[in-house]
């Protein structure tokens, strides 16, 4: 990455030059998200050293703090094994990984580190030891036994870190960490759970009983969101709104598409039939809100996380806060990894104007996957079916316990955990604040004076923002600040990303007429999973 701007910092990357390329990508996205530019030998200049090749070749990284891993491999370029790999009790591990042992798949064929005086384990396998520390002279000197795992041109950062794959760009990434430390903090840990298709039409839905998750929610500490289906809005089983109602901090619905027809939303349309789509959900959903007396998040989780770049671009204008959509979902239908390869790095995506949180599945490497999210200050959001709940509520339990043991965990329904989607830097007096979301609520800390909105790395030079501090509104571009004098404490900013509002426009005043099979097929689909749950089988 090349460029001028002061405000990045830079490393002195260091390798052999018979060494094949595969990092250049990884390096320049992690030089992008990270705001550092690499240079060669000005050994002076560097904040620290990056040295591949040559894990044990500490000397080469002078009076800097340095990094050093065998040279970076392809995805798939040795056979994986699923290995026990245990942390140290060390500071210098990074949270969450701290004291905690992992299974994870790991490349076969690297030799473990040599060991020698005054260096401290961090991580090992029964192999050997995988990541080390040894401080000279006040600097400390990280070494890796992994190769870094590159992302090639249709791959991004969640591939190369991320729930399946993370240990061996794990200490990369810890390092670059403390490099740029204290430039940017996370967001608190937050979590929610959520499952697909569930409607009001009665008290269960398949496995789902709704009671039961409120109170299985409230003694174990977690929150349960269900995605609705929009085109389900026609009926309303009042005693099971009113189980709503009653436990709204615990339970909570989303927008599940409209139709829930396959692919409804990564489908080719105009922008007019797009708007159309989505203002048909809407209206459905005011509806439900309405027989119900709720409020549903204005968070579309598309059926099988298909949705178009058209459609997240749609969604801000027809009032919606965010989307919720795993990286690989991202990638098949909406993102091209060669123009995004960050995707996987920040609190929460931006795509076309449209911010999108994570999730993942219960199933398959959930929990390495919540320590990434928790790692990288990005929500740790668990999504499935009724039918993940034919062995009762165990499942949810087993997860809250485990999210649960990482800190304090705000359990929040979506449209707040969207709110919860920004960085920030406090440099004495002016608290810089990026903005993640269509909203962002923010506790200010109490040294700031001043308020600062940053321009994102993938957000448009243009954007407008209206802050407002304790009733206060502000217009900010990107770059600009505000002062907070004369604001009382506790301190709490709301930022608001301007959009362009297309929804409700005169000449798209028609919503589009739900075809007959659509219905039967909803109707069908919802028979056979009610039907799963008293016959006890899976759909």
């Amino acid at each position: 990455m090349s460029g001028s701007s002061t405000d990045l910092f830079r490393v002195r990357v260091l390798r052999d030059p018979s060494e094949p390329s595969a990092a250049d990508r990884l390096l320049q996205t992690l030089a992008h998200v990270f705001r550092f530019e690499t240079i060669g030998d000005e050994l002076s200049a560097a904040k620290g050293t990056i040295i591949l090749g040559t894990p044990d070749a500490l000397s080469a990284s002078g009076t800097v703090t340095s990094f050093a891993a065998p040279a970076a491999d392809e995805a798939g370029g040795h056979r994986c094994v699923e290995t026990e790999v245990r942390f140290a009790d060390e500071d210098e591990v990074a949270f969450p990984f701290r004291n905690r042992r992992v299974r994870t798949p790991l490349p076969q064929g690297h030799p473990p580190l040599a060991m020698e005086p005054f260096d401290k384990v961090l991580a090992t396998t029964s192999s050997g030891v995988l990541w080390s520390v040894r401080t000279t002279d006040g600097v400390q000197h990280y070494r890796s036994a992994l190769p870094l795992l590159a992302i090639g041109e249709e791959q991004a950062l969640s591939d190369a870190m991320g729930g399946n794959r993370f240990i061996e760009n794990l200490p990369l990434m810890h390092f670059l960490f403390e490099l740029s430390a204290p430039r940017w903090h996370a967001p608190p840990l937050r979590a929610a759970f959520i499952f697909d298709d569930p409607n009001l039409h009665w008290h269960t839905y398949g496995y789902v009983r709704y009671k039961d998750v409120a109170e299985r929610a409230v003694r174990e500490n977690f929150h349960a969101a269900f995605a609705a289906i929009p085109l389900d809005a026609w009926f309303t089983h009042q005693p099971t709104a009113s189980i709503f109602r009653q436990n709204h901090r615990s339970l909570s619905l989303l927008i599940h598409g409209n139709n829930h027809g396959r692919h409804e939303l990564a489908q080719a349309a105009s922008a007019s039939g797009t708007d159309a789509l989505l203002r048909q959900a809407v209206q459905r959903i005011e509806h439900l809100e309405s027989k119900a007396g709720l409020d549903v998040c204005r968070v579309m989780v598309p059926p099988h996380g298909a949705c178009s770049g058209q459609t997240l671009a749609a969604l801000p204008g027809a009032g919606f806060e965010a989307a919720c959509i795993s990286p690989g979902s991202l990638q098949a239908h909406s993102v091209n990894a060669a123009a995004n390869p960050s995707l996987g790095f920040f609190p929460a995506e931006n795509v076309n104007g449209c911010h999108v949180m994570p999730r993942s599945a219960f199933h398959g490497s959930a929990e390495n996957a919540m320590l990434v999210a928790a790692y990288l200050g990005r929500p740790m959001i668990l999504r499935g079916h009724h039918q993940d709940l034919k062995g009762g509520l165990d499942l949810l339990d087993g997860y809250a316990r485990f999210i649960n043991g990482l800190g304090n965990v705000e359990w929040l329904k979506l449209s707040s955990l969207a709110r919860r989607s920004y960085r920030f830097s406090n440099d004495a007096e002016v608290c810089t604040l990026e903005p993640r979301s269509r909203r962002v609520d923010f506790a200010l800390p109490p040294t700031a004076a001043h308020l600062r909105i940053a321009a994102g790395t993938d957000v448009a030079a243009d954007a407008t923002y209206t802050v407002c501090v304790d009733g206060r509104p502000v217009e900010l571009a990107a770059g600009e600040r505000t002062s907070l004098a004369g604001t009382g404490a506790p301190r709490v900013v709301s930022v608001t990303t301007n959009h362009r509002k297309r929804y409700g426009d005169k000449e798209d005043a028609s919503v589009p007429r739900t075809a007959a099979s659509l219905i039967a097929r909803r109707l069908l689909t919802e028979s056979r999973d009610r039907l799963s749950s008293v016959l006890g089988v899976g759909a």
